[in-house]
Order: C-alpha cells, then sequence, then structure tokens
C-alpha cells in the first residue's frame, strides 16, 4: 500500500511541476510492480488523476487565473466524457480477449509507448507544424471523444498528450 502512496504523491508532484494529473507516470510505474491487477491500477491510477485535475481547476477558478470557453470547452468535456465509456468498453473487450493479464498490460504500454513517442514528436516539430483553431461544436465533441477513449483505456490521465491535441486544435 505504501508503494501506492508514494508513487502517486511523487507523480502528483512531478504533475503539479510540469501542469500535469501525473496518471502518465503513475500507470507504468505501478505496472512495474505487479502488485496488483491492470484493472486495479488503471482505476487507482485514474482516481489520483481525479483528484489531481480537481484540485488544479478548483485552485485556477478560486485565483481567477484562466477563463475557460464554455462554447468549445462544454462539447470537449461532453465528448471526453462519451469517449471514456468507450474506452472502458474497449479495455472490457481487450480484457476478455486475453486471460493473462500481462498481456492486456502489454496491449496497453504499447498502445502508451506509440502515443508517448508521437507526442515527443509533435513537441520537438511543433514550430513546423500548422495548427488550427477549431470552433466547431461537432469537432469539439469528436475530438473530446477521442481522447476520453484513449484516457480511459490507457488507465492514464492523459495530460501531455491531451495539452499537445488541444494545441494542436486550438492554436
Amino acid at each position: 500500500m505504501l508503494i501506492f502512496f508514494l508513487v502517486s504523491l511523487s507523480a502528483s508532484v512531478v504533475g503539479a511541476i510540469c501542469g500535469i494529473g501525473g496518471g502518465v507516470i503513475i500507470k507504468p510505474v505501478l505496472d512495474v510492480f505487479h502488485l496488483e491487477s491492470v484493472s486495479t491500477i488503471s482505476f487507482l491510477s485514474s482516481c489520483t488523476v481525479l483528484s489531481m485535475s480537481c484540485y488544479s481547476v478548483g485552485k485556477s477558478m478560486l485565483a481567477r487565473e484562466r477563463q475557460v470557453s464554455l462554447r468549445t470547452g462544454t462539447p470537449l468535456a461532453l465528448g471526453a466524457a462519451a469517449g471514456g465509456l468507450v474506452g472502458n468498453a474497449l479495455f472490457a473487450y481487450v480484457k476478455g480477449m486475453y486471460q493473462d493479464p500481462d498481456t492486456v498490460g502489454a496491449v496497453q504500454a504499447i498502445c502508451l509507448a506509440v502515443v508517448t513517442l508521437g507526442t515527443l514528436l509533435y513537441t520537438v516539430n511543433k514550430g513546423r507544424i500548422h495548427t488550427y483553431s477549431v470552433q466547431n461544436k461537432a469537432l469539439c465533441v469528436a475530438i473530446g471523444s477521442g481522447l476520453g477513449c484513449m484516457s480511459s483505456f490507457l488507465g492514464i490521465g492523459g495530460g501531455p498528450i491531451n495539452l499537445i491535441v488541444l494545441y494542436f486544435f486550438s492554436a
């Protein structure tokens, strides 16, 4: 139990410094220790990220630091919620395909590695990549759905990945 606390606390501290929730750190690190099932680790990671996100949003709102556009933020949030349900169902489907929980964890790890590599490549080349200013509500729902599905399936908050995608579509 102590290892869960230490990993979550460390990831949350690093996440707070970097402006992310820490799920990208929590999930892979806890998977390495094999102390719980993939489902339990995903749940713990998601809970930690949710609490960190609530804290960050609440702090920003109280300090009046940022103003979120409800025109694009609401469709993104609704899409992310729907995508989260789809990602959860996709996880259950993949889990049902493989009897060995390590195989499910490996599928998640491979997907996370590919997405993280894409994030790194975008970050390194972002000066040469044309971005968009998406205002269309249906497209915001689709973007939110994709992010929510990915985050839920991988059992991470997806902070750095979400930031890159949102930056790309909201320049």
